[in-house]
């Protein structure tokens, strides 16, 4: 009985590997950009702490756990202003990366980064605010929040290939993020114009 050489793993982390040009002799990197790891983490393990991070601000708020020199940054209008224009940004940028990657090119690149930043979302939220809060503000809160564990549930990284499954999410993920939108407009203009 004959054994099968054994192939070398694959490494987990990206590689460069030179590779040289016909005649040019230039230098290419060559990564492969779904493999890639982002402070030790992989793809699920990003989803999971997104998820994590959510729940544990839910919790803190249902409680009543808080930072009081935190809660008493937020109470100054300063703060609170730049903390939203912080968050409204972010908003921004989760749309500008929406709409780029419908490049094809691109999507490689920055549907990794669209769902990573999107894993971190509730720190920046808790930084703007500890409490979910009441009425619209609450709407905004779990809107906002629950499209985060929406987003964790992307088709893509989990390399579901059911129709229905892909189109039901996109909808609901793109809805929620268009609530999003309208609510934290809604949000920034009553903090401005009637504080």
């Amino acid at each position: 009985m004959s054994q099968k050489p054994l192939r070398p793993a694959r490494p987990s982390a990206p590689t460069a590997s030179p590779q040289l040009a016909g005649d040019g002799g230039s230098f290419r990197p060559r990564i492969r950009v779904s493999k890639l790891t982002a402070f030790g983490l992989s793809e699920w393990r990003w989803r999971l702490a997104g998820v994590a991070l959510v729940i544990a601000y839910i919790a803190q708020d249902a409680m009543g756990l808080r930072w009081e020199w935190l809660r008493g940054l937020q109470a100054i209008d300063g703060f609170k202003y730049a903390t939203g224009a912080c968050l409204l940004s972010y908003v921004g940028w989760q749309w500008y990366l929406f709409v780029a990657r419908l490049n094809k090119k691109k999507l490689r690149l920055l549907m990794p980064l669209h769902q990573r930043s999107g894993a971190l979302v509730p720190v920046l939220f808790y930084i703007h605010s500890v409490e979910i809060g009441y009425g619209y503000m609450a709407a905004l809160s779990w809107i906002f929040l629950g499209n985060m564990v929406v987003g964790a549930a992307s088709p893509v990284g989990f390399r579901v290939r059911s129709r229905r499954y892909i189109t039901s999410w996109g909808a609901i993920h793109v809805t929620l993020a268009a609530l999003t939108v309208v609510l934290a407009l809604l949000h920034a203009y009553i903090a401005l114009y009637y504080k």
